[in-house]
């Protein structure tokens, strides 16, 4: 290569960073973001709950894994990994997990309560405890809603686990195994769940 050939080069290069790109340049397809459908009482009801086609729990249903791993689910859900019919029933639960009702036992009130180590802001777990007792935790509600453990961390599947032993013993006899009819049954019965805003009572 000549040097006024290497001139030409030198004055025509510019770094990779400050490139121009070009105004018609095509860009690449967005994916479309996950989008809560509108849910109605009939959506809500009894259905065919699509199986996971992949990952560590293909062959199981998103009821299925809220209880075995609710970790998993949460963070599926968030990075929108799921689409078509695993979208809708995403959905559905997240709506689901959200607002669980909290049985009653010789008509007390009941609340559930978020503790939290004031030291380390490690998550502990929940308590159903009446309404009548003094605060302990960081936040009651009136509801159990399994999402919030991932406002005290991400990926706590420790704090998962409590929260869903916790489900389990409010509704379950000791040692039930979770089967997956039972799991999905569990999220087909509305009268699990209540709907609604205002569930949250007190908050540090």
């Amino acid at each position: 290569m000549d040097e006024s050939r290497n001139s030409r080069v030198e004055a025509n290069w510019i770094p990779m960073q400050t490139a121009p790109v070009a105004r018609n340049r095509p860009q690449p397809p967005k994916l479309p973001r996950l989008q809560p459908p509108k849910l109605t009482n009939e959506a809500r009801a009894k259905r065919n709950w699509t199986r996971l086609p992949f990952g560590k729990h293909k062959g199981k249903s998103l009821p299925q894994v809220i209880f075995h791993d609710l970790d998993y689910f949460l963070w599926a859900s968030e990075d929108a990994h799921l689409y078509g019919s695993l979208a809708t029933d995403t959905q559905i639960l997240l709506e689901k997990i959200k607002c669980i009702k909290i049985p009653t036992h010789d008509g007390e009130a009941l609340v559930v309560e978020y503790v939290v180590s004031s030291e380390t802001l490690q998550f502990h777990g929940i308590q159903i405890v009446p309404k009548s007792s003094v605060l302990v935790g960081v936040l009651r509600l009136e509801v159990i809603d399994l999402s919030l453990v991932r406002k005290f961390g991400c990926y706590d599947k420790l704090g998962c686990g409590l929260v869903i032993d916790e489900l389990k013993a409010a509704y379950f006899p000791p040692r039930t195994y979770m089967t997956r009819k039972r799991c999905e049954e569990f999220f087909e019965n509305e009268d699990n769940f209540e709907y609604g805003d205002g569930h949250r009572l007190d908050l540090d």
